[in-house]
């Protein structure tokens, strides 16, 4: 397998509904499915992308099976999923309290942290914390900084 990478929300959902940098985010699916690369998130990424989900169902850009059919192809997508033990919760809590970050923003950093995996995400604000003691020892990039051979697939739901 190739590198390790714990992608966020904000960049999984990318891979079933298109929004900026979505074409970013496919590569790393491309190279995901492919085998080039090792995608691992916390377990709490398919209640996040259920939330995600439900909210663009309210702003009405999707329907309820759209956002359904989105969510069973992210299950699907076999990114090893770790279970947060008290460890990493304990580390979200610090990180979050000392960043003034959600708990589950958190949580990524954490478990990027402890793989000693590169963290991508398109969330402008948690990026803007990266300069930070704590989080300069994860690697931190913006998904628009993820570079690979992108094919539009059978994932992207329309």
């Amino acid at each position: 397998m190739g590198d390790k990478i714990v992608a966020d929300v904000s960049v999984i959902v990318k891979w079933v509904i298109p929004e900026d940098y979505t074409e970013h985010a496919l590569r790393l699916r491309d190279d995901f499915l492919n085998g080039r690369v090792e995608i691992h998130a916390p377990s709490i990424i398919l209640l996040e992308a259920a939330s995600a989900l439900r909210k663009y169902h309210l702003k009405r850009f999707i329907d309820r099976d759209v956002a359904e059919k989105a969510l069973e192809l992210i299950a699907r997508s076999e990114v090893r999923l770790h279970e947060i033990d008290p460890n990493i919760a304990s580390k979200s809590l610090k990180i979050s309290l000392d960043y003034n970050i959600t708990v589950y923003d958190a949580a990524y950093i954490a478990l990027a942290s402890s793989l000693n995996a590169t963290m991508y995400t398109a969330d402008d604000r948690l990026l803007s914390h990266q300069r930070m003691p704590e989080l300069s020892m994860v690697k931190l990039k913006h998904i628009k900084e993820y570079s690979g051979a992108a094919r539009l697939g059978e994932y992207m739901v329309h």
